[in-house]
């Protein structure tokens, strides 16, 4: 069994991360405050530590503050995924700047974004190791080289705003800043550290209050601590602190030039001894208190409804993220098109001046390589431009008249370039002024201890050089120049530089490398200084040359003025400040454009085509939802504990409220814990997004019982689970709600229905170890349950609550260990506190809370079954009038404490290395979730074919009996009615094609079967008594089928003999879940198409509405009052009833057949022979 396991660990880890293999003997490395185990890279066999926290999650109190040491965590931590990205913000795509006299420049990228998911909790790092520095699994260095190996630390770009240690935020480029590239170039002879730091408003909001009760530059202080960090803990991993180089592109070689000059370069003890810069990004630095940043500030703080609040910066922090992470997005567009709003500022302490001022100073902390690509400004200069003075007010806003007048004189008077056209032309300042000159300043700090390059392969615009270096980028689009030559002499530079002792780019590992770069001596034209050429020729050749730099260049740059013009290096005196502009008519601009780039419509004055550059996630994030508009309009909900906003659906104007917190997050302390009433937040929370699915875990998959005589039993689905982003923290639930339920803004319910609505609440299924609000988990389908088509099919006669519950591992861990200190079935408590959610706050929705149905599928039906016997018939007060099951899925149910589940608990203490922990409850609690995620799947997929090792138990209070127990003695809740549905194949798609035995298929599926009972099975199902089916897998399918999903669902309508209604589901194949499409009709599933026919789809859907919404829940209560022929009450499962149910189906010219007929008398046998060896079944 263990076997097992562990082989498909080594799968699931090799899927999670490209290019990497099983973990069990990589080295585990102890940090103090948490020990990490990396993975071997597939190619290399070196070891990469991937996802290290460095910092506590900087989130609620510490947003806005420097980082801090993170918490203790005892066990080992998986270091095998990439970590969630910073919350990420376009570049400004306006056509002025929204200040005009106040705004922050940034650099600017298009990037296709990859779906690693965001997160406030960001600050982690990557370590890529060659593998000769571990002798052993402990973490100690390899003794060929006793003092370390040098280390590369990487500073990703992407103007402050976006870009992860995943993705490289490049234009057209796909994949990431992956450590190994570096490696190989160097021969394994560095170490890798890549980094990632808070962005945009996050990072670096600015202002008078930040000042006074924050930490201002905080994403520079997250790069300073990591730094700090690799001072401290990189010799665990082999690497030499005292050999630390940092490189970084565009705003992260803005980054490495940030680093030098900090702390007035007096930063001690010194965190690195060298500096790569890769097209050095300088916008404005601003003082913290000045107009433009407390402009921001107060914007932020109106976008966030925060501007009345006494404590502003409280209120900010209490701020919902979803909520910030838009706002941060919608100031950011707003922005002068390739600027950005938010950056470094001025903040007297880390950076102490402007940076031109501290460079020309001497203010410096260390040896500087820097490169350049010959056409910087092109990507970030929008091609409609058409005034170079308006160009130049709207990039640098506090330009005098006279300085805007010099520059434009300079770049196109008689002095100008040859470029022609006024787009080139503004490329070439937007370059020059913001990259290519600042790499001057920063080289003339360091003359004779620098060398600069310059990158000139065609198109050489910004960013181009990255893709030489990291090589496992890639852009289809402009491929790059593969030339073995060319590669060595331009990569092995940077690494060479990194590596040396001298840092000495010459010093490379080919030594047959010419020619030499040359040290820089100084940008005055008399100098005649050199860099190093890096271009092809028009026959692909390689060029590698030194050159003279070019003086009329040098003079643009140059610090005073010269004939050819204005100098980039302008000094105070020559700004003059205006008046700060209100940036909210730009935010409204910039809602406008929104929702034209959604519905894809031409924007006068603006390209379409720049505009569509914004990022997947920009578009995920400004549309907040599929068929959704803007939020101004839409009503806010007080909880109580929070407010919540909706959104209106654009199709229908409803208002979805997505994402509302039920529950505090059931993490650390809180596992396998009833869940516990949310903590207050103040300010309003945007409920606009789909919330995080709950870690999931697919079906088993193996053709025998991993336990071999004892096993737990659940549905099996393969799912395809969409772009939602998987949590812990996932006790959320959605609204749905008819916009006539509002009759203003305040959430009260409208008097056309004094009392309010009726009340959906779905649950959803996934054999209790996938699935969510979002995802359907049903085979072959795309989409989620969208609560908008029960609206459409009541006639906007309901309000619909969708909700998520805990799953596999997480809710449904058992043994006597959870009992004494935990909650069993802690996913079945998360639904019964959703509905006591309901009870308390529906109301406010406009939802009457006397009038709840409940309803699910597959195991979310096992789930309604399971509230109708809960608390032994006896909980009160009652939580819902009525249930409606779509395939009630009935498992084994152990007793908590059975030797099966006391074995899968410890298998889950084993496959988490807390086995000899004195307390391993406490060592679970304190696992990281990614190893429990995994230990999740591994134990889950080890399972016989079609089953779920995790699930329901008894536990003596919540579950007191067997569920046929209860049923049969009548321990039920009040519950009015019930509406029950099965398909007629059931079994087909949860059992195993391959299988071969009917003995053996039996033994596994149910493996506390006496061998006498395992033989009546069989006989019952193909001997002298069997159906009309031949092959083996088609038996094994039907008593798949029967024995979990249909006869449980007689054992239910039994309990309520005159007080329900059974439906067949046979339009062809009807397999398991078919039913569920033509309810939520927003699933998708190529194939096999929907029966596409009103008719069928009113007598059919209609039924499941009218039973929830009228007042006797009946099903025949249909809105169009022609549909027959009515639903037959049920009244009892003994044949001498004949017993009579609805049937659903079509005829082979694909005419609707809705009838009523008599329940098989043959299928009503074999379930009372079911009902009989339930004690064996466990169920």
């Amino acid at each position: 069994m263990k076997h097992r396991y562990q082989t498909f660990l080594s799968v699931f880890l090799a899927l999670t991360v490209p290019n990497v293999i099983a973990i069990s003997n990589t080295p585990v490395i102890d940090l103090g405050y948490a020990r990490y185990q990396g993975v071997r890279n597939n190619d290399s066999s070196n070891i990469d530590f991937l996802g290290v926290r460095y910092a506590k999650s900087p989130t609620g109190p510490l947003r806005w503050k420097a980082p801090q040491s993170p918490d203790s965590v005892p066990g080992v931590q998986l270091a095998n995924s990439q970590p969630p990205t910073c919350p990420q913000a376009p570049r400004g795509m306006a056509s002025e700047s929204p200040f005009r006299n106040s705004n922050s420049n940034h650099q600017k990228r298009d990037e296709d974004e990859s779906l690693l998911p965001e997160d406030e909790d960001c600050l982690f790092l990557n370590v890529y190791v060659p593998s000769s520095q571990f002798e052993d699994d402990t973490g100690n260095n390899n003794d060929t080289d006793s003092c370390g190996f040098p280390v590369v630390v990487w500073i990703h770009g992407g103007g402050y705003h976006r870009g992860s240690a995943a993705n490289s935020s490049i234009p057209d480029t796909t994949g990431s800043y992956d450590g190994e590239d570096l490696l190989r170039i160097s021969n394994d002879r560095t170490i890798v550290v890549i980094i990632q730091y808070r962005l945009g408003l996050f990072g670096f909001l600015a202002g008078e209050t930040i000042k006074n009760d924050g930490s201002l530059n905080a994403g520079l202080l997250d790069q300073q601590f990591a730094l700090q960090w690799v001072q401290q803990h990189i010799s665990k991993f082999g690497g030499d602190p005292n050999h630390v180089v940092i490189w970084g592109e565009s705003a992260g070689a803005g980054s490495v030039l940030n680093h030098i000059i900090a702390n007035n370069g007096q930063t001690d003890p010194p965190l690195f001894i060298g500096g790569i810069s890769s097209s050095m990004f300088l916008p404005s630095y601003y003082p913290y208190n000045d107009d433009i940043p407390e402009t921001i500030y107060n914007e932020v703080l109106d976008q966030t409804i925060c501007t009345n609040s006494q404590d502003t910066l409280s209120c900010l922090r209490n701020t919902d993220v979803a909520l910030l992470s838009a706002v941060n997005i919608q100031i950011a567009a707003a922005g002068f098109i390739g600027t950005f709003a938010f950056g470094p500022v001025v903040d007297g302490s880390f950076i102490a001046q402007r940076p031109s001022e501290l460079l020309s100073e001497g203010h410096l902390n260390k040896a500087i390589l820097a490169i350049s690509n010959a056409f910087e400004g092109t990507i970030f200069t929008d091609p409609n431009v058409t005034s170079l003075t308006e160009f130049v007010k709207s990039l640098f806003p506090t330009l005098s008249e006279k300085t805007v007048t010099d520059v434009v004189e300079t770049y196109s008077g008689s002095n100008s370039t040859t470029d022609t056209s006024v787009f080139d032309i503004a490329a070439r300042i937007y370059g020059e002024s913001t990259f290519i000159c600042p790499t001057y300043y920063l080289l003339d700090a360091f003359q004779g201890l620098s060398y600069k390059g310059l990158f000139a392969i065609p198109p050489a615009l910004h960013a181009d050089d990255v893709l030489y270096y990291f090589t496992s980028l890639n852009r289809p689009s402009r491929p790059i120049y593969n030339n073995t030559d060319f590669d060595k002499a331009f990569s092995q530079s940077f690494l060479a530089f990194a590596t040396s002792e001298e840092l000495d780019p010459d010093d490379k590992i080919d030594e047959n490398i010419l020619p030499e770069w040359p040290l820089w001596n100084g940008s005055s034209v008399n100098d005649m200084p050199q860099e190093m050429l890096f271009n092809r020729t028009e026959d692909f050749k390689p060029v590698v040359q030194v050159f003279e730099t070019d003086e009329d260049l040098l003079r643009r740059c140059g610090r005073k003025r010269t004939r050819s013009g204005q100098s980039w290096r302008i000094s105070p005196a020559s700004f003059e400040l205006k008046p700060r502009a209100s940036m909210s008519r730009f935010l409204n601009l910039h809602l406008e454009l929104r929702s034209k780039v959604l519905m894809d419509e031409p924007i006068e004055g603006l390209s379409l085509a720049w505009i569509a550059k914004l990022t997947r996630l920009g578009r995920t994030l400004l549309a907040l939802i599929p068929n959704v508009i803007a939020i101004s309009s839409p009503p806010i909900v007080d909880l109580g504990y929070a407010q919540y906003q909706g959104v209106r659906n654009n199709d229908t104007s409803n208002i979805d409220f997505l994402g509302v917190r039920y529950a505090k997050s059931p993490t650390g302390s809180l596992r396998w814990k009833a869940p516990q009433s949310p903590d207050s937040v103040p300010g309003v929370q945007l409920a606009n997004s789909q919330p995080p699915m709950c870690l999931q875990a697919p079906g088993g998959i193996a053709s025998e019982n991993p336990f071999g005589n004892f096993s737990s039993s659940h549905q099996k689905r393969d799912v395809d689970e969409g772009l939602i982003p998987e949590d812990e923290d996932c006790l959320f639930l959605n609204v749905y709600v008819p916009g006539s339920q509002f009759k203003n803004d305040t959430g009260n319910n409208n008097d056309t229905d004094p009392d309010g609505l009726p009340v959906i609440v779905w649950i959803h299924g996934g054999g209790y170890t996938l699935g969510s609000a979002a995802n359907a988990s049903i085979p072959g389908t795309t989409g989620g349950y969208d609560g908008e088509d029960l609206l459409r099919i009541s006639n906007d006669r309901t309000i619909v609550v969708v909700i998520q519950y805990r799953l596999g591992l997480f809710g449904f861990l058992a043994g006597e260990t959870i009992k004494n200190d935990g909650d069993l079935n802690a996913g079945l408590l998360d639904q019964q506190f959703a509905l006591q959610w309901v009870q308390q706050h529906i109301s406010k929705f406009g939802g009457d809370p006397n009038r709840v149905v409940i309803w699910g599928e597959s195991a979310g039906a096992g789930s309604v079954l399971n509230h109708i016997i809960a608390n032994n018939g006896q909980t009160d007060p009652p939580l819902f009038i009525g249930g409606i099951t779509s395939s009630s899925y009935l498992p084994s149910y152990y007793s908590y404490n059975d030797n099966i589940t006391e074995a899968t608990y410890n298998e889950v203490v084993d496959q988490t290395n807390c086995t000899n922990s004195q307390d391993t409850l406490s060592c679970l609690r304190n696992t990281d979730v990614a190893l429990l995620s995994a230990a999740n799947v591994q134990i889950v997929t080890a399972g016989f074919f079609g089953t779920f090792a995790f699930g329901p138990v008894v536990d003596g209070s919540f579950i007191a009996q067997r569920p046929s127990e209860l049923l049969a003695e009548g321990r039920l809740n009040k519950v009015q009615k019930v509406l029950a549905i099965t398909n007629a194949f059931e079994g087909t798609i949860l059992t195993d094609p391959n299988v071969t035995s009917l003995t053996e298929f039996v033994k596994s599926l149910y493996p506390r079967l006496s061998e006498e009972t395992v033989a009546d099975v069989v006989e019952t199902y193909s001997g002298s008594n069997s159906t009309a089916d031949t092959s083996v897998f088609d038996i094994a399918a039907q008593i798949y089928g029967e024995s979990r999903l249909i006869c449980p669902t007689y054992y239910l309508l039994d309990a309520f003999q005159g007080l329900s209604y059974k439906g067949l589901f046979a339009v062809p194949p009807a397999f398991h879940g078919d039913d569920v499409f033509y309810y939520f009709t927003s699933l998708d599933r190529p194939s096999p198409p929907v029966f596409n026919n009103t008719d069928f789809d009113k007598a059919f859907s209609q039924s499941y509405l009218a039973f929830a919404t009228s007042n006797e829940l009946d099903p025949n209560d249909k809105f169009d009052e022609n549909i027959l022929p009515e639903w037959p009450l049920w009244n009892g499962s003994a044949v001498n009833n004949m017993p009579q149910e609805m049937l659903f189906n079509r005829t082979e010219d694909f005419e609707p057949v809705v009838e009523v007929f008599g329940t098989d008398e043959e299928l009503l046998r074999r379930c009372g022979f079911w009902r009989s060896i339930t004690a064996q079944t466990s169920q």
